[in-house]
């Protein structure tokens, strides 16, 4: 498990993320370089499932204005 401490939401979704018929939170945190910057770091994705369980990935990505994106394909 990822130490989420100092950790900001930077987005929230949520739909049918690892089950079919199964609504999900999806979260996307991370750590502000700056107080006032918009670059943000140390970035996780948190998952929270439908029946409790919690599915979080550290994605190694950084920069401005993060956002998730959910699309049926």
């Amino acid at each position: 498990m990822y130490n989420l401490t100092n950790q900001t939401i930077i987005d929230v979704k949520g739909g049918s993320i690892t089950k079919k018929h199964n609504y999900d939170k999806v979260i996307l945190v991370g750590t502000y370089l700056y107080k006032d910057s918009g670059y943000v770091e140390n970035v996780n994705i948190v998952v929270n499932e439908q029946d409790g369980s919690v599915i979080t990935t550290k994605i190694p990505y950084s920069g401005y204005d993060l956002e998730l994106f959910f699309r049926r394909f």
